[in-house]
Formats: C-alpha cells, sequence, structure tokens
C-alpha cells in the first residue's frame, strides 16, 4: 500500500498583496497517512526584489501581528531559492502527493508565486490542497473558520498564533481532528 502524505504548509507575510509584499516566514509539517507528523520545516525568509525590481513591501501592520522584524528576516532568514530548495527536497523525500492549509485562498497563491519565481523546480502545484477552512465549513456549525476558531472547538492550543509553525502544527491537529470527526459521522 502507498502511503499518501500530505504537506501542512503555512506562511506569514508583508501584507495582503501576492505581488508587492513579501513571504516572511514558511513553516511546513508533513503528515503520514494517518496524518501524524514526520518531518518539520520552519525559516524566515530574507526580504527580497519583486519581479519588477521594486523592493518588497513589508507593512508594520503585518509585522505587529506576527511579531517578525525586518531584523529578525536579514539576521535568521534564508534567501528564496534556499527555501525553495529545502521544501523541494522534502516534498520529494516524503514524496507528498497534496498540500494542507488553512485559509488555502491566502497561501496557496502566494506561495505559488513564491515558487515560480524562485525556484528552479518549478513544478511543485500548491492548487492540489485541503482546506481545513473549507473543510470545516462543510462539518461544522461555528460562528467563525478561522484557525483560532477551530483550535477552540478541537481544544488545540497554539501558543504562538500568527507564527508559520505554531500555525502549521495547529492546522496539522485540526485536519487530523476533522478527519476523524468527518469519519464518525458516517
Amino acid at each position: 500500500m502507498i502511503e499518501e502524505r500530505k504537506a501542512v504548509i503555512d506562511i506569514e507575510t508583508g501584507g495582503f498583496s501576492v505581488k508587492k509584499n513579501g513571504i516572511v516566514e514558511i513553516a511546513m509539517v508533513i503528515l503520514n497517512a494517518k496524518n501524524e507528523p514526520i518531518d518539520y520545516f520552519q525559516t524566515l525568509v530574507k526580504s527580497y526584489a519583486q519581479e519588477d525590481g521594486s523592493f518588497s513591501e513589508y507593512s508594520e501592520k503585518a509585522f505587529e501581528v506576527h511579531g517578525i522584524s525586518m531584523d529578525d528576516m536579514e539576521k535568521e532568514g534564508k534567501i528564496p531559492e534556499e527555501v525553495c530548495r529545502e521544501i523541494y527536497r522534502l516534498i520529494e523525500l516524503h514524496n507528498v502527493k497534496a498540500f494542507i492549509c488553512h485559509n488555502a485562498s491566502f497561501d496557496t497563491p502566494r506561495l505559488q508565486h513564491f515558487f515560480n519565481r524562485f525556484s528552479s523546480e518549478n513544478n511543485l502545484d500548491f492548487s492540489v490542497n485541503y482546506c481545513t477552512m473549507k473543510i470545516a465549513k462543510t462539518l461544522l456549525n461555528l460562528d467563525s473558520y478561522s484557525l483560532k476558531s477551530l483550535c477552540a472547538f478541537f481544544e488545540i492550543e497554539n501558543e504562538q498564533a500568527h507564527r508559520a509553525m505554531s500555525d502549521t502544527v495547529a492546522t496539522a491537529k485540526a485536519f487530523k481532528k476533522l478527519a476523524e470527526y468527518e469519519e464518525s459521522m458516517y
């Protein structure tokens, strides 16, 4: 039997624009067929120029939300090409077949743009994914489908909300709980 491995991925950004605002942080958790974590990746991303040569924009409001500074990015971050190589290597190593995000409509266009721009492999397709927000909307009756609300519903602790690794781990746990919840319905 071939295991379907999935990668839960989350990003923190410098704002809401796909093309103007840079990715600040990326985290990924690889899940096995039982939706259990088997590998982890996290890094800050050094600031970078956009395709037109203009400097990526990073809003103060975004920095307030995730708490990462430009200084953190420059001291601890990796260049975009290195980030892409490392993520691609893990996806290949673990034979990942699908991606999971919370609010995939935010993360996937930004990830696709980033990888199309900086990856020499250029063949990752982030559109093949599961979105915990969409899944929750079909299974649960909640007032809000934010990651915070989903964590509260399933009693999942997310100690550093709006940091990529903490949100990725919380999303992985929520995905497993949603899968179990859906199975219990049948």
